[in-house]
């Protein structure tokens, strides 16, 4: 069987193209060829291409690859930057349509391993132990990790012929004047991609693996006796405990001789330990080590056979002594604590060739570092940011082989990781921008520095592999699989983005759907929905779309949340949160898997309707599932209304509380539904589309932390206000009479921090609306007993630990600390409202009597540059007086209602 292509085995040029001499002594380094690959010394320069119909042919290939992968590619930033490209020669046609076709084939590949059960995986293997690529099932694994593979190659050439561009910027801005440069975002969202593949091939073929060895413990207990199987597990039964040694039962001739036979068996499994111990190519994921760790498995799940059933000895059973079989469990544990020692080697191995590497790319002899600070004005910055970087990688390296470093301290250290790296790249960017001469020797280490993202990818992505080399499916999740109620598909898609398999529900498999049609479409793209075959349904929105819309979000534009941030893990956590909350059922419940090979994430059919539209409804049919319409509302008693109007007011009243310790900033009219029962008038509220929570933007209730962009965005948009009161703003870092409103605080790090509790001027929320599309920056002005008494709950231990332990492994570490920031502040804000006597008691009657402030509808005034009083116009105001509305029930005016 052909491994998959392991990160940990690729030497590091693959990830950084940077790593050729750059030309010395004037000479002119030549134009990237059409594939992507540097052009020898004196080859003729690739000549410029017309642009024709490249730009969509290449669009579509990546969102292609983009969706064979189901990684998200912003479709506006592509374009942009395949239109500064297009002209250059970075590749032709032919190479675009075999990368589109390998995507296909990719695609197509893991979508035929659907059709296979776990159980079918694991008979796949032959009488060797391998795969037997003959099988059904054994072609269809091998074709998969192939595609995989095969799309990771092609994926890796587009990488190299960006990076080259990159590397020859003068020239192409020599042959076309309009060259602006390689777009970074679009270099690095390849190499995420590439990463991806890398990882699904493995996850294939370590699942093999795995469901074999799951399906021979079965058979070891007399289970799901897989013909093949087995065979197998009696082989391996035999080469351990022959008949002939079993003859002499019961003598002293037969321990020792049953001794000596196990330890010959495992002293070949030793040998082979060693081997890949001290082989300078071994990987953590490749055929070795699945093979080692296999082996292991096997002779596991032959001493549980032989445990439970002993052995057949020429048509008798015999029972096998306890301590004999003790002393061979106790030799096996010795082989197996052999490989997981070679695993440490081989990782530390890996790490520092690595860490040398990056070394010798990134620094020059101290004479070179010297002379070239006669030239190089910004030399220090940047030495200073290359050497934290590179000090940084060791502690990270060195953390990473700690087993006592937390998954969480090493989410946190990978952070930290990237903010040095790009800090490290900013100062090259800045270095190669001067008009100063650089030394070429210097220059060539601050090119490969400014162009260290795929390193760093790179060295991330080992750790995550060290780290879920021996990651493992749990029995119940195994089961699921084995038998089929859960696809391959599912389970690899799931397991490559750190998921938790009991995130996958075999409800949502292909099997189990009837029917899909589309359900609706908003900024996180479509969404579907599914007719389960029990009658009940589903909504479906896939993670490349929705990635895609949350991307597109004036709260996210990449920054906050991180590229690997999965939108099934944000909506899971907002779910933890209700649950925290005690009002679980007020947000879906999510889980993730695969709709017609499309990864993404399912979420239960709110009842009810649009909040948003629910007073125009009054038409529709009336259904139990939709709950009373407007019209019937308006028919029933003054005191029937009153109650299910004090109930909607409770109800929207805890979904405010649950958003502010969520920090979601999306949650308008049509991203929640009210249900108001027919018969008892319950009135329930239900949250959907969660995935514009959890921000690191947002660190508290109403405090929002705008790194450099979001500031620019929001001083652009203070400057257009400004303008219309006739003040001169001079751009985005011109002079704002607004930049100094109460609320707006101007770090030393250049963003800004606002504090939506001490706005005194709307026009600065409407400012804020634009740039982040929160679409409420206020804490509510009451709360309800069980509300309040929830949050002061979560102010310690058990209930605070089980909360943040719930979403922890779901977020980044920066989205993590923003969400513990967050529900402090929460708990402060409901603990003020209770010492200003705002508590709702006596539920639900208490809310009877509530009246809520109407929404301001009055245009925003303020004095212009002459002293007088200028309106902002509709537009503003609108924007402003509902971001800054207390209540949802005033905001999206459903008082109307009971009027």
């Amino acid at each position: 069987m052909t491994g998959p292509t392991s990160i940990s085995a690729v030497p590091l040029d693959y990830f950084m193209n940077g790593v050729q001499p750059e030309p010395q002594n004037g000479q002119q380094p030549a134009a990237p060829v059409p594939d992507g690959r540097d052009a020898p010394r004196g080859a003729p320069a690739g000549q410029p291409r017309a642009a024709g119909g490249l730009i969509g042919k290449l669009e579509v290939l990546l969102t292609q690859a983009a969706k064979a992968s189901t990684k998200s590619l912003d479709g506006k930033t592509v374009k942009s930057a395949l239109q500064k490209l297009v002209d250059d020669g970075a590749l032709d046609k032919k190479s675009l349509k075999l990368l589109a076709r390998t995507a296909d084939r990719a695609k197509d590949a893991l979508k035929a391993l659907n059709a296979f059960t776990g159980r079918d995986l694991a008979a796949a293997f032959g009488a060797d132990d391998h795969i037997n690529a003959e099988s059904p099932a054994g072609k269809a694994v091998l074709d998969a990790i192939t595609a995989q593979n095969d799309l990771s190659e092609m994926l890796s050439n587009l990488g190299k012929g960006l990076d080259s561009i990159a590397r020859h910027a003068d020239q192409m801005l020599a042959r076309n004047r309009k060259f602006r440069g390689v777009d970074e975002a679009l270099q690095n969202e390849v190499v995420e991609m590439r990463l991806l593949c890398d990882r699904r091939a493995t996850e294939i073929s370590r699942l093999a693996y795995q469901m074999k060895a799951f399906a021979l413990n079965q058979a070891a207990q007399g289970e799901n006796a897989d013909p093949n199987i087995t065979a197998i597990l009696n082989a391996k039964v035999k080469e351990l405990l022959p008949r002939e040694a079993l003859a002499m039962h019961g003598t002293a001739d037969a321990l020792s001789r049953l001794n000596e036979n196990v330890t010959a068996q495992l002293r070949p499994l030793a040998q082979r330990i060693e081997s890949f111990r001290l082989d300078p190519a071994a990987t953590l994921d490749g055929e070795a080590l699945t093979a080692l760790a296999n082996d292991i498995s096997t002779m596991k799940a032959a001493l549980a056979s032989i445990r439970e059933n002993g052995i057949d000895a020429g048509g008798s059973i015999v029972r096998v002594p306890r301590d004999i079989i003790q002393g061979m469990e106790k030799e096996l544990a010795r082989v197996e604590a052999r490989l997981s020692t070679a695993c440490k080697d081989v990782q530390s191995r890996i790490c520092s060739g690595y860490q040398k590497t990056a070394k010798e790319l990134l620094t020059a002899d101290s004479r070179t570092e010297e002379i070239s600070a006669r030239f190089f004005p910004e030399r220090k910055a940047f030495l200073d940011s290359r050497n934290e970087f590179l000090g940084n990688m060791n502690y990270l390296i060195g953390s990473a082989l700690d087993p006592e470093t937390s998954d969480q301290k090493l989410n946190a250290l990978i952070a930290d990781f990237v903010k040095k790296s790009q800090t490290m790249q900013a100062a090259a960017r800045k270095g190669l921008d001067s008009k100063e001469k650089i030394p070429p020797e210097f220059k060539a280490i601050v090119k490969r520095a400014k162009n260290s993202a795929p390193l760093v990818a790179g060295l991330i992505s080992i750790i995550r592999t060290m780290r879920s080399s021996e990651r493992l499916l749990t029995g119940s999740e195994a089961m699921s699989l084995f038998k089929g109620a859960v696809t391959v598909s599912s389970v690899v898609e799931s397991r490559v983005r750190g998921l938790d398999e009991a995130d996958v529900d075999p409800a949502n498999e292909d099997a189990n759907i009837v029917s899909s049609s589309q359900f609706g479409q908003g900024n996180g793209g479509k969404v579907y929905l599914l007719k389960r075959t029990d009658g009940t349904e589903v909504i479906f929105k896939g993670e490349t779309e929705s990635r895609t819309g949350l991307a597109g979000l004036s709260a996210a534009n990449g920054k906050a949340y991180g590229n690997e941030q999965q939108t099934v893990n944000l909506n899971i956590a907002a779910r933890k949160a209700a649950e925290a909350l005690g009002m679980g059922e007020m947000i879906v419940k999510y889980t993730a898997g695969t709709h017609k090979g499309v990864f993404g994430f399912f979420m239960d059919k709110a009842k009810g309707r649009p909040a948003g539209t629910f007073a125009k409804q009054a038409d529709q049919a009336p259904t139990p599932e939709a709950g009373l319409s407007a019209s019937e509302i308006a028919a029933l008693s003054p005191e029937q209304k009153r109650r299910i109007k004090a109930g909607l007011q409770r109800e929207l009243n805890r979904l405010q509380w649950l958003d502010l310790m969520t920090g979601q900033m999306d949650r308008h009219g049509g991203n929640y539904f009210v249900h108001i029962d027919r018969d008892t008038h319950k009135v329930t509220v239900t949250g959907i589309d969660n995935d514009a929570g959890y921000s690191q933007m947002r660190t508290g209730a109403v405090t929002f932390e705008l790194d450099a962009d979001r500031t620019a965005k929001f001083k652009l948009n203070l400057g257009t206000i400004a303008k219309t009161l006739g003040h001169p703003t001079g751009g985005k870092d011109g002079p704002n009479p607004l930049m100094k409103e109460p609320g707006i605080t101007v770090r030393q790090d250049g963003g800004i921090t606002v504090d939506g509790s001490k706005i005194q001027n709307r026009s600065i929320a409407a400012a804020l609306r634009r740039t982040l599309g929160a679409q409420t920056i206020v804490v509510p002005d009451k709360i309800d007993r069980q509300t309040y008494e929830a949050l002061m709950a979560l102010k310690s231990d058990p209930a605070r630990k089980a909360y943040l332990d719930s979403i922890r492994p779901r977020l980044n570490e920066e989205c993590y600390q923003a969400a513990v920031s967050r529900l402090d502040d929460t708990i402060a804000q409901a603990e003020r409202l209770g010492r200003e006597g705002k508590i709702i008691e006596n539920e639900p009657d208490g809310w009877l009597d509530v009246q809520e402030p109407e929404r301001r509808t009055d245009e925003i005034f303020l004095e212009n540059k002459n002293g007088q009083l200028q309106g902002l116009g509709e537009s503003v105001s609108f924007k402003a007086n509902i971001t800054m509305c207390p209540s949802y029930f005033s905001r999206d005016k459903l008082g109307e209602m009971f009027a």
